[in-house]
């Protein structure tokens, strides 16, 4: 495993293959990793640390992009001042964390976590449905356009956000 996080093959089939002209694409993508970035999978893994895809949006941007339809009460009150950080877990499941901004200090609100089972559902549903999210056992957290939001964690799977 820690080869393949080099995206790079040992230097003799390298050689062989580009006396060939036959260069594979992953070494063309490790070449511009290599130039472009301070980020070493390979260090990085070494010292224990894992890729954790993330990123965080404010409630309106959300809204904006027909991710999120609803945010319920109580929290409908603080949406304005809302972010909510979305994290792919391993698993096939996903954590979204609310949290609210007041000048330089930051409070979390509601931290959820979507299983398999709720990924799942997300990913087969049609695409008009309308899924609500929350913890199981609690009232839910938001309602969300199902495929906007599983295009959503596509796009941060793949970093094309």
């Amino acid at each position: 495993i820690s080869v393949s996080l080099d995206l790079r093959l040992p230097k003799k089939l390298e050689k062989e293959m580009k006396s060939h002209n036959k260069i594979p694409h992953f070494v063309s993508i490790n070449k511009k990793m290599e130039e472009n970035s301070q980020f070493k999978a390979k260090e990085m893994a070494e010292l224990g640390c894992s890729y954790v895809p993330m990123a965080t949006y404010s409630v309106s941007k959300l809204k904006k992009m027909k991710v999120v339809v609803d945010i319920h009460p109580p929290y409908t009150a603080m949406q304005k001042m809302m972010d909510i950080t979305i994290r792919r877990l391993d698993g096939d499941s996903a954590e979204l964390v609310a949290s609210v901004s007041q000048g330089s200090r930051q409070n979390i609100v509601k931290r959820m976590t979507l299983d398999k089972s709720k990924m799942h559902e997300l990913k087969n549903a049609k695409q008009s449905d309308q899924s609500e999210i929350g913890n199981p056992g609690e009232a839910p957290f938001l309602t969300c356009l199902s495929s906007n939001f599983m295009s959503l964690i596509v796009k941060l799977e793949k970093g094309t956000d």
